[in-house]
């Protein structure tokens, strides 16, 4: 769909303002520049982090120190999804303004080649030929910021992967760790066996008695003789 040649000069200024708006908002953008900024320096941090989870991951690491891990990965982690989500937002804006850049190209085109076989003013064909030029121009940074921008997404999902990784290990070694804490060398207090089947008595220490055996149904045991007493004394 071609412009008419009447409203040439009002549709090409309409177009060039939203290309210039466009380049503008590349310009103000901000995202990319801080993640491009900021993601060496968080790359740096979680192989760091990294190398250190991987020798603190050992039999019998303390709940604490698992529990310390975690978080310094959650806050890199929590982090690293605030870009990727900025990223995603800003390449589908940037999306949005390429696709509409094939239309504006067409129905310039159109209308040039139009103006030419009208014989149109030269004023005309020149304003027409500004407005293909600049459509050209801020189509090219765009593809720029956008393929700018998928690279960084790229870099943030292996950042990403790294981090949810370590967190996954961390959370395996701390079930590891809670299991050891519920092994008992002896039976819960709350333990029915206990209560129902309680441990035989031990005997109290003490001197050593003589207790004398129980005797056998039907036996007596044998009576102790008694010895006679001695006649009085009669002149005592």
């Amino acid at each position: 769909m071609r412009v008419p040649l009447a409203d040439v000069v009002a549709a090409a200024e309409s177009t060039s303002e939203k290309l210039r708006e466009m380049e503008t908002n590349l310009s103000a953008e901000e995202t990319s520049a801080v993640v491009a900024r900021e993601l060496p320096l968080m790359a740096q941090e979680i192989a760091a982090l990294l190398d250190e989870t991987r020798r603190s991951l050992k039999p019998g690491v303390p709940l604490e120190t698992l529990g310390d891990l975690e978080a310094r990965w959650q806050k890199r982690s929590d982090q690293l999804a605030l870009w990727a989500r900025d990223l995603t937002a800003r390449a589908s804006n940037i999306d949005n303004q390429i696709d509409q850049l094939p239309e504006w190209r067409s129905t310039w085109s159109q209308t040039l080649t139009f103006a030419h076989n009208s014989s149109a003013p030269p004023e005309v064909t020149k304003r027409i030929e500004s407005v293909l030029a600049a459509i050209e121009r801020v189509g090219s940074i765009l593809q720029t910021h956008r393929a700018s921008i998928l690279t960084l997404q790229s870099h943030v999902a292996e950042e990403t992967h790294r981090a949810t990784g370590a967190k996954r290990s961390i959370k395996l070694a701390q079930n590891e760790a809670v299991e050891q804490l519920g092994v008992r060398d002896s039976p819960p207090i709350w333990n029915s066996e206990l209560w129902t089947n309680p441990p035989p008595e031990t005997p109290p220490v003490g001197p050593d008695i003589d207790v004398p055996a129980p005797s056998t149904p039907g036996t007596e045991a044998p009576a102790t003789p008694i010895s006679p007493s001695p006649p009085a004394c009669s002149s005592c």
